[in-house]
């Protein structure tokens, strides 16, 4: 089987599903859409839920880009958070131009940490994140300039953010939309050191 680049799978994911919404004119709704979670999502209850408990109709698209935007956190985490689970919910946003999203982390002692944001084509084209120790506010880490709509902090075994400090500390992760608008989601990533 032929992979395909994550980009272009998301750009197709994102398409297929706003491309009935833009082309609809004088045309019944399309048949509701929905997006089956992953194995740790909790179900709403609802006897009424399309199947798999997760509804993401025509009128939540946010919910359909913030599934896009797990699924590419997802696949660059496998390259980027070798041997790391997830910590924690996804941080979400919209951003605005100049918008940001703050996030207060604690990281433990003996464990080390990848932090990887998104932002999917059409919405926020670059974005900056830094990491920064509480409560004196000093810059612990930093994505890199060509990380564009997905910054990472701590990519790789070696590039991984372990702290020096046996006790837990608070991090404040800043995430700034520099150009675009849209929506973005943030996820730590840790393992034992």
């Amino acid at each position: 089987m032929r992979k395909m680049p994550l980009p272009f799978v998301v750009f197709a994911a994102t398409a297929i599903v706003t491309l009935p919404i833009a082309c609809s004119k004088d045309q019944p709704p399309p048949a509701t859409p929905y997006l089956a979670p992953d194995a740790g999502a909790a179900w709403n209850g609802d006897p009424n839920a399309p199947p798999g408990g997760f509804d993401a109709g025509m009128g939540s698209l946010e919910t359909i880009i913030d599934g896009a935007i797990d699924l590419a956190i997802r696949a660059q985490a496998v390259h980027s958070a070798p041997s790391m689970s997830p910590e924690g919910q996804v941080g979400r946003a919209t951003l605005q131009p100049g918008g940001s999203f703050s996030m207060v982390v604690t990281l433990q002692p003996n464990q080390c940490y990848t932090f990887i944001a998104y932002s999917p084509p059409g919405q926020v084209t670059e974005l900056d994140m830094k990491l920064m120790a509480q409560p004196l506010n000093i810059q612990a880490g930093a994505s890199g300039a060509k990380d564009k709509n997905m910054p990472i902090i701590g990519r790789g075994k070696a590039n991984a953010q372990c702290p020096i400090l046996p006790v837990p500390l608070p991090y404040r992760l800043d995430v700034v939309a520099k150009q675009g608008m849209g929506r973005i989601g943030v996820q730590v990533f840790s393992r034992p050191k």
